[in-house]
């Protein structure tokens, strides 16, 4: 009798707790200050390399409810998955038996929460909580209290502009993508879509000014197609940017140029990338132009610091108050005139460099490229790894290593108010 008793106290436990389980909203538990969400649908070996260090651990836990969760915060990493009583009791068993059989585990209280530290061979601890219903792990355990306050604080899902983008995203896919930049105020959804040796994401983004710029008012440019001339790129070459727009100038100045707009990373580039524009008029008159306005903000002509080639290309850099307002850098930026193109970086060793070596370096090869219709507004080309920004809207993890042969294809183009994008890394590994 007393047997029955204590089974039926039990059995009333575990399903109290699967209700709870089910009641709960696993979207609650996700902190809104992750950087990215992936929502892993259904079972795909190719998806836990994102889990990083603790793919090992997550896959000798395997099988778990879907959807899983990988959870990143910039470098910080956090998987979390709904599991019944069951599970946890499972679970709990093989990270103790298994696993990480040598120590026992110690306990931490935090809030109505326990993580539990379980030390690794890597003089790390993987740490873990069991937490209504949620299981989550990561060896970050700050990770871990930020995803048990997202329940009493605001959720990374929170808000109306994730509520639309969710509905641009399915299970049906293998797998979806959340990005948010709280910097740059971006937010970005994508469907992951299956594909051997490659990555083929497609969504929507909520897009910064650096995306989608003010293009000059005019028939000829709304609908332009993106025409790239790659005739100015050095072979040294590790990545490009095209965009459809002028909008890495100020806009009140942009139709003195044409677009697209250039933004191209050269081979072990240290501090950043190297722009290009080409102008419409002469470059005596542009130069005028941006003198005008430089003399305007600090009551100084701009200052030629060097020439190359005998003075044919000369080198000027303007005042912080200038490179602000015309070029939209926080940075003092330096600029030359080359071949037709206003050519400028934040980075005064960069363009340097490219100056000085742009009639000696073999010219890069065109690259098969494929716009996918007229109002292509965004386009960006690499080779191996990206030197990516984080306007780019993807997380440094999802893409190669410097030593891949795959090479990364961004598209964008403007729908209603948002800007679809479709991203494509072939032969990644």
């Amino acid at each position: 009798m007393l047997a029955a008793i204590i089974t039926g106290i039990v059995m009333y436990q575990r399903l109290s707790y699967n209700k709870e389980v089910f009641d709960t909203d696993i979207y609650d538990f996700i902190p809104n200050s992750a950087t990215s969400v992936l929502q892993i649908n259904r079972a795909a070996d190719n998806l836990y390399p994102f889990l990083g260090e603790l793919q090992p651990t997550i896959s000798r836990l395997q099988p778990l409810s879907y959807p899983q969760y990988v959870v990143n915060n910039n470098s910080d990493r956090a998987f979390v998955s709904k599991i019944s009583k069951e599970q946890e009791i499972d679970i709990k068993n093989l990270l103790t038996n298994e696993i990480y059989p040598n120590f026992k585990a110690k306990e931490l209280s935090y809030k109505d929460a326990t993580i539990y530290f379980y030390p690794s061979d890597e003089e790390k601890f993987f740490a873990c909580i069991f937490h209504k219903g949620i299981f989550a792990c990561s060896y970050k355990y700050k990770l871990l209290e930020q995803i048990i306050d997202s329940e009493q604080e605001m959720a990374f899902f929170s808000g109306l502009d994730f509520e639309q983008f969710k509905e641009k995203t399915s299970t049906a896919f293998v797998a979806n993508l959340f990005v948010k930049d709280k910097d740059k105020d971006t937010k970005a959804v994508f469907n992951y879509l299956e594909s051997t040796g490659n990555i083929q994401l497609d969504g929507y983004a909520v897009p910064s000014a650096l995306v989608l710029g003010k293009m000059c008012d005019t028939a000829e440019d709304i609908h332009l197609k993106v025409n790239t001339s790659l005739s100015i790129f050095p072979d040294s070459l590790s990545a490009f940017e095209v965009q459809n727009n002028t909008a890495i100038v100020a806009d009140s100045e942009a139709c003195w140029f044409t677009v697209p707009s250039y933004k191209f990373y050269l081979k072990g580039a240290k501090c950043g990338p190297v722009y290009a524009l080409r102008f419409l008029k002469s470059r005596f008159r542009v130069f005028d132009m941006m003198d005008n306005i430089e003399r305007n903000l600090s009551n100084q002509p701009l200052h030629l610091f060097g020439s190359i080639n005998r003075t044919k290309y000369n080198l000027y850099k303007g005042s912080l108050e200038f490179s602000k307002e015309f070029f939209k850098q926080d940075r003092v930026t330096y600029f030359s005139f080359v071949d037709g193109y206003l050519v400028f970086s934040a980075c005064e060793e960069e363009l340097v460099g490219f100056v000085s070596s742009y009639r000696n370096v073999e010219k890069i090869k065109s690259p098969d490229i494929h716009i996918e219709s007229p109002d292509v507004t965004y386009y960006y080309y690499c080779w191996g790894r990206p030197t990516i920004d984080s306007h780019m809207l993807l997380p440094n993890n999802y893409f190669p290593d410097n030593e891949s042969n795959s090479v990364t294809v961004i598209q964008g183009k403007p729908e209603r108010d948002m800007l679809k994008i479709s991203v494509s890394i072939n032969n990644y590994k």
